[in-house]
């Protein structure tokens, strides 16, 4: 299933977050990384960051019933992603500090 699709079933409520941040993470590569986090909803982007915070990177990609895992690479571009937009802007701190 492509990520749009994923995207499309989780927006009219057919899964929860759970099923579909796993299954989103594992298709997220270098090529699409800025737009997909982009078009992950707010509420999957928390439930994002917590999965990956929890994740062991010694453990091998696994897949639970019919939900694909990311392998520790795939979650290393989202944490990469996460913490850049986490940091604050550098043109917005020049303003306020005026």
């Amino acid at each position: 299933m492509t990520f749009q699709k994923l995207l499309e079933r989780y927006e009219a409520g057919m899964i929860v977050s759970s099923e579909f941040v796993p299954e989103a993470l594992s298709k997220l590569s270098l090529r699409n990384v800025q737009a997909f986090m982009r078009l992950v909803p707010a509420d999957a982007l928390r439930e994002l960051a917590a999965f990956i915070e929890g994740f062991d990177p010694k453990s091998p990609s696994l897949v639970i019933g019919n939900v694909s895992v990311p392998s520790a690479a795939q979650l290393e571009l989202a944490r990469r992603w996460l913490r850049a937009k986490s940091r604050p802007d550098k043109k917005r701190q020049s303003v306020t500090k005026s």
